[in-house]
């Protein structure tokens, strides 16, 4: 999993955590132990895992499999974001780039124990493999967004910036170009983009 922490205050941290802990439980999986640095070392994020081993590590100090992870995410969302035509990226952007990243990750089993069987996406959320046939608009293009329909004269569709993956069914999160806000939809038209040295900002 992977969620945007908008702060770094403990209770912030300790209620993101306690929304992995939930998913974890509702599949039947108990936290025993947890990787972290000196940051997770307080009492209000220990008492989200009561009973559970906090394997704290010092100063300059890396766990192997930790650092392996977020090095696999970063070089994801680097090849996501030289893959499209812009030079600079807004946040919400950014932040929607790692979440694609870390979806298609866990899309997909993977080598050794139980994930060897079944993806993570399945094994954690329940999600099957993804269905091929379903619509999908890869992160970075350049659409136009339905936007419904009314007996106005205002336009029926908004140019918008494809984001992520919302649901198994082809809804599509994405950046709205006449706001900067993110829309949720499931219906547009991919527009060419020949254009060099895009900059949003």
């Amino acid at each position: 999993f992977v969620y945007r922490l908008r702060n770094r205050k403990k209770v912030y941290i300790a209620k993101k955590l306690e929304t992995v802990k939930a998913k974890y439980q509702s599949r039947g999986f108990k936290v025993n132990i947890i990787y972290g640095d000196n940051e997770f070392d307080h009492e209000i994020i220990r008492d989200v895992f009561p009973g559970a081993i906090f394997d704290i590590c010092s100063a300059d100090e890396h766990v192997p499999v930790v650092e392996r992870a977020i090095r696999t995410v970063k070089e994801r969302t680097r090849c996501l974001c030289n893959s499209v035509p812009y030079k600079k990226y807004t946040k919400l952007m950014t932040v929607q780039a790692v979440i694609t990243a870390v979806r298609w990750i866990n899309q997909f089993p993977s080598k050794g124990g139980i994930s060897d069987i079944a993806s993570p996406a399945k094994i954690l959320e329940g999600i099957s493999e993804p269905d091929m046939n379903v619509k999908r608009v890869s992160f970075g293009t350049y659409a136009l967004v339905y936007n419904g329909t009314n007996n106005n004269m205002e336009e029926r569709s908004v140019p918008g910036i494809a984001l992520s993956q919302s649901n198994l069914t082809g809804g599509n999160f994405f950046m709205s170009l006449d706001t900067g806000k993110r829309i949720h939809r499931n219906s547009w038209k991919e527009v060419p983009n020949d254009k060099k040295n895009h900059c949003i900002s």
